[in-house]
């Protein structure tokens, strides 16, 4: 399994481009961590989740560490994490572009086959 961890708060105009765009990229699943979202950010994962393609991790605070360092606290105790082989943590606004072949994870994991942690940066 390939998946995706993250964190959301609001961002219920911009989930189901984000989802497509990695399920696109050869992405199986996704845990999505929300905490108090107003806009139905939490109803649109709970419906992903229902359909297969996400879990959803209601995290409320108050945190110790902040929502964010809970939220990946609890991701990894789940168990999809278990089961995956490869893990990507990203936010809902950001989107791997990938430069090899058909610009899938295939053709990233083609094109470098002894590699088996990768480093991406971000940039605006």
């Amino acid at each position: 399994m390939r998946l995706i961890v993250s964190t959301m708060k609001d961002e219920g105009p911009f989930i189901l481009e984000w989802i497509a765009y990695y399920l696109f990229l050869g992405f199986d699943h996704f845990i999505i961590c929300t905490n108090d979202c107003s806009d139905g950010t939490d109803a649109i994962i709970k419906r992903l989740q229902e359909l297969g393609i996400a879990s959803h991790i209601d995290n409320p605070g108050p945190w110790e560490f902040g929502p964010q360092a809970s939220a990946y606290k609890h991701a990894m105790a789940h168990p999809k994490y278990a089961e995956a082989e490869w893990v990507m943590v990203c936010d809902a606004d950001e989107f791997l572009d990938i430069k090899v072949g058909d610009h899938t994870l295939d053709a990233l994991f083609d094109a470098t086959p002894a590699t088996d942690v990768y480093a991406f940066i971000w940039r605006l």
